[in-house]
């Protein structure tokens, strides 16, 4: 169902999905200055989904630059 308006905002309205509800929601829309929700949006259904951004593997023990042994004591 097309909304303008957040719900709780002044001026909030919904409208029916049909030809004449998404056309009357645009006009009233342009006319309060409001912003359009489509259906998807206001259903309040989740988005498509991120993938999670993995860290590159850490280098292999044999491959670490180990520097020389040192007398000093830490």
């Amino acid at each position: 169902m097309p909304t303008v308006g957040r719900p709780g905002q002044p001026g909030f309205k919904e409208f029916d999905y049909t030809p004449k509800g998404i056309a009357a929601a645009k006009e009233y829309a342009e006319e309060t200055g409001l912003s359009l929700h489509s259906e998807k949006a206001a259903s309040g259904a989740p988005g498509r989904a991120s993938r999670i951004k993995k860290s590159p593997p850490a280098a292999a023990s044999s491959k670490v630059n180990i520097p020389e042994p040192t007398t000093v004591r830490y």
